[in-house]
């Protein structure tokens, strides 16, 4: 019989396992490399978008001492002979979406997979319907797609301008332009920038005027746009250190920009992970900012640095959640931060994974939805990220809710723009109030213009409420509108009324 090894021949060979012992020698050993005998899932499971009726298979890879033991879930629930790397999924139907997990284990320990989410749609005309009862709120399945303009070019950063009657600005990159359209379909260039300057992502300050992303050799800024001038708010970060790229945008109603540099368009070598090496002069990578648009320069920080290529981004409409695509490779998440009163960011878990491609810009409506554009049209998300339904068209780089009720969802991508009516309005239609004292009156102050809003007043707030047009008329100081009214002894709620 042979000696028993030392330990330091123990620590060098990994973790031995005796078979059987005596009181005078070992019998046998065996020994399991430490790098082998560590588990470690190689493979996730995989989220997805399939028919109903249809077949699917997730699957789940592993390394670690054999053998590997596996067993499956669906919502948190072992499921009966599951228990074998792959699970095949036969004739789907919408009651077997969920979210699917593996446990893999070993005599050692047991480790489990990400979250695979399986959600399961049927098919009605254009849409692709996977919750029919949240579908039946946001969207008619004998809603039509209108086709408002044809381009040959890549067509982003649209937004909704309610003056004027109301338009629509979106960025042509292709032709290296602002365009104009007046619905249903007429066109016309908006602005003309300078050579190697290229519009992306757009949006309405709280004031109504527009802000944009600006990619190219001489942009690389996000600027405020009026009367056909476009002035820079941000060129540089706090520390001087220039943006690759700015491409999308959101606004919170505390006056802070949020915007994201994917890198795109810039001509730029880009920062790890995406590239070798960070350009002189440049940030280290492609992040998430945020600023305020009174004192952008001193304001700018980096808010979110855990993303690959952070593209499109809006704000929940009670702006605690702020959603942002990561478009790096598909298929694409979207993922989900905590936004605190100080603005800062925590989480940033995948909230969902676009079922065609990448996600590019997105936006909520006013319920919380999360519309997002994707490879073959318009993907559709509740709040906890499960899927509600598509959109079925070409494919789509931005959207927007728009018209006078906020109720026409527009999208633009390659090489169309198009329209579709919601029932639901976007979160744009949102406006916030804000009360204070003013000697012994309360002021109650909002932005200007606010175009298409009315104050109204009621003695109570919820379903039985009976709300009535406020007969002062507002003032316009410094950009905000603002009413004096009063104290009294009893309650009331006011509120702004998109008429």
């Amino acid at each position: 019989m042979s000696p028993s090894p030392s330990s330091s021949r123990l620590s060098q060979l990994g973790r031995w396992h005796a078979i059987a012992w005596t009181s005078l020698a070992w019998i046998w050993f065996a020994c399991v490399p430490a790098a082998q005998a560590q588990l470690k899932i190689t493979t996730q499971p995989a989220s997805r978008m399939v028919a109903q009726g249809t077949t699917t298979t997730f699957r789940v890879t592993a390394t670690g001492a054999t053998p590997l033991q596996y067993q499956w879930s669906f919502n948190g629930i072992p499921l009966p002979d599951a228990t074998n790397a792959t699970l095949v999924l036969p004739a789907v139907q919408r009651s077997s979406g969920g979210a699917y997990s593996a446990v893999v284990s070993h005599e050692s320990g047991a480790i489990t997979s990400q979250i695979a989410r399986l959600d399961v749609y049927v098919r009605s005309g254009i849409f692709d319907i996977a919750d029919q009862a949240e579908f039946d709120k946001i969207l008619s399945t004998n809603a039509v797609l209108t086709r408002m303009a044809t381009l040959n070019s890549w067509i982003e950063g649209v937004v909704w301008i309610p003056s004027d009657g109301g338009y629509l600005v979106f960025s042509d990159l292709g032709n290296n332009r602002l365009k104009k359209l007046v619905p249903p379909n007429t066109l016309t260039d908006f602005l003309r920038p300078p050579n190697g300057t290229l519009f992306n992502g757009n949006l309405l300050d709280l004031h109504e005027r527009l802000i944009s992303c600006q990619a190219g050799s001489t942009g690389l800024r996000v600027v405020l746009t009026t009367n056909g001038v476009s002035v820079p708010l941000l060129t540089n970060y706090i520390t001087g250190t220039k943006f690759y790229s700015p491409n999308d945008l959101a606004m919170k109603s505390d006056g802070s920009i949020w915007f994201t540099d994917p890198g795109y368009d810039s001509g730029l070598p880009l920062p790890p992970p995406n590239g070798s090496s960070v350009p002189r002069g440049f940030q280290p990578g492609l992040y998430v900012y945020r600023f305020f648009q009174n004192n952008p320069a001193s304001t700018v920080l980096q808010v979110a640095t855990n993303m690959s290529r952070p593209n499109g981004l809006c704000l929940s409409p009670d702006e605690t959640k702020l959603y942002v695509a990561d478009s790096a490779s598909a298929p694409g998440p979207i993922r989900v931060f905590d936004v605190a009163p100080d603005n800062t960011l925590t989480g940033g878990a995948v909230l969902c994974t676009i079922g065609n491609g990448v996600p590019d810009g997105i936006k909520c409506d006013a319920g919380g939805r999360i519309w997002s554009s994707a490879e073959s049209g318009v993907e559709i998300f509740a709040p906890d990220g499960h899927l509600i339904g598509r959109i079925r068209l070409t494919r789509t780089a931005n959207l927007c809710f728009g018209g006078p009720d906020y109720k026409t969802l527009y999208m633009v991508g390659q090489p169309y723009v198009t329209s579709i009516p919601v029932l639901v309005p976007g979160a744009a239609s949102i406006r916030r109030l804000k009360a204070s004292l003013k000697g012994d009156q309360i002021k109650i102050s909002w932005p200007a213009p606010s175009t298409g809003f009315a104050m109204q007043r009621a003695d109570s707030a919820g379903p039985g409420a009976v709300w009535t047009d406020l007969p002062q008329a507002a003032e316009t100081i410094d950009d905000w509108k603002e009413v004096a009214l009063p104290t009294a002894s009893s309650t009331a709620f006011f509120r702004l009324l998109l008429k």
